[in-house]
């Protein structure tokens, strides 16, 4: 459960991530000035219970170790 008010820093010029002001636990990341900046990411590890949620589709594939297998249809980038 999130507690406190979330807090933003600029990693970078185009990111910024979000973190728990109380425990510093990183929870988030978006775009600025990009057409991905009207969303949110948040890592599937953040959420309880993961197992209700679908991928939309799968990035950085290129970098997946030689064990991970892609199984369902989600397209694919590989950046």
């Amino acid at each position: 459960m999130l507690q406190g008010t979330p807090k933003e820093y600029a990693s970078s010029e185009h990111v910024r991530r979000s973190f728990c002001e109380l425990c510093s636990s990183p929870f988030a990341y978006g775009y600025v000035d990009s057409p991905e900046s009207n969303k949110i990411f948040i890592p599937v590890g953040v959420f309880d219970d993961p197992s209700e949620l679908k991928p939309q589709k799968h990035i950085w594939v290129s970098q997946k170790l030689p064990w991970v297998h892609i199984s369902d249809d989600a397209p694919q980038r590989d950046i």
